[in-house]
């Protein structure tokens, strides 16, 4: 593989000190930062869409969406909560923000969500297993989120991974864990169910582990 760099379009707006957290609905929220260095803050958030070409120069990814209500530069934070929103807190550029806000992405206002009845709290590398969810039928798809822990912007162990569904029931799903461990590491997850409306379920915590571990109840139950 040779690896090259591309620029593409731009974000509307200059940013430094900024944040970027991947939604469940695989696009890419950047919120936070300042036109330059500790300089004027930049409230509005924006979206960058990872389902369009935006390779193509003709098409722009990004869209402008609503504003934080504080200061997020040096030294702020944003993670994904498992209910769909992003909590952004903190700030040392000028004066010290001592506060959390919770960000409501757009897809919280498309309607009714997905639901999650059942899924397992454990499952191995490249196993299948069931989810039970009345919204079945409309369910686009299945994903991982890793939980986030970032520092000073960045989250080098941040991914989404797609689960491939094997098959679609009434009221249940059968999707499969992915197959390698380094695209999925073992630990922690978030199993989102997003609709065909884009809208996200509240996140069910899934721990995935290497194929080869004692099994045990819960480790049985998901095989």
């Amino acid at each position: 593989m040779n690896p090259t760099w591309q620029t593409i379009r731009p974000m509307s707006y200059r940013r430094s000190n900024v944040n970027v957290v991947i939604l469940p609905d695989s696009k890419v929220l950047v919120s936070g930062g300042g036109t330059r260095r500790r300089g004027p803050q930049v409230l509005p958030c924006e979206l960058f869409d990872t389902s369009v070409n935006y390779m193509d120069p003709a098409i722009n990814p990004w869209t402008t969406v609503a504003s934080l209500n504080a200061r997020r530069q040096y030294h702020s934070t944003c993670v994904l909560l498992p209910d769909g929103r992003v909590l952004a807190g903190g700030n040392d550029t000028g004066s010290r923000v001592m506060s959390l806000e919770a960000y409501r992405p757009p897809y919280w206002f498309r309607g009714p969500r997905p639901r999650i009845w059942y899924a397992p709290t454990r499952t191995h590398i490249g196993s299948t297993f069931t989810i039970d969810s009345p919204d079945a039928p409309h369910v686009d798809r299945a994903v991982l989120v890793r939980p986030m822990a970032d520092t000073h912007h960045t989250d080098s162990e941040q991914r989404l991974l797609n689960l491939p569904i094997m098959r679609r029931g009434r009221c249940s799903l059968r999707v499969r864990a992915p197959a390698n461990h380094r695209l999925a590491p073992p630990g922690y997850y978030m199993l989102f169910l997003v609709n065909t409306s884009g809208v996200p379920s509240v996140a069910d915590f899934i721990e995935i582990h290497y194929k080869w571990l004692k099994p045990d109840k819960a480790f049985q139950e998901a095989k």
